[in-house]
């Protein structure tokens, strides 16, 4: 099915971009080109959502899939707020392009909340990658 192979290349699409920006490779974008990029977040939330409809709908999945749509829906809201703590931080953090300098700059805490924030976000697309692929 078309559908289910746009899905699948929109969740790698996802993997990769997450995994690039997580390990530093590849060209990063500035600060201001990521305030730019609120509609990533729109797409991101709205691909793992319509994944879910093509999975096997388990109820793991299903909490896999709130918990991002909850997450993202807060950074869509609150993407534009200049004084957002959590988008700020999200957004300085994927610019740098140093690990050591991430750190540094933002704290451990921050640097693991980002870091981990990052691996939940490829564990999901993972998530319905798998689920779109042994569904159909």
């Amino acid at each position: 099915m078309l559908l289910s192979k746009i899905l699948c290349f929109t969740e790698f699409f996802h993997i990769l971009s997450h995994g690039k920006v997580l390990l530093s490779f590849g060209k990063q974008y500035t600060t201001t080109e990521y305030r730019q990029k609120r509609i990533y977040f729109v797409f991101d939330a709205l691909s793992v959502v319509t994944a879910f409809f093509f999975t096997n709908m388990t109820v793991k999945l299903f909490f896999l899939t709130f918990l991002h749509f909850l997450l993202h829906l807060f950074y869509i809201l609150k993407w534009n707020d200049v004084n957002s703590f959590f988008v700020n931080s999200i957004i300085e953090w994927s610019a740098e392009t140093n690990h050591e300098e991430r750190r540094i700059k933002h704290g451990s805490p921050m640097y693991l909340y980002n870091t981990l924030g990052t691996l939940f976000d490829i564990f999901v697309h993972i998530c319905m990658l798998y689920g779109i692929i042994t569904s159909t």
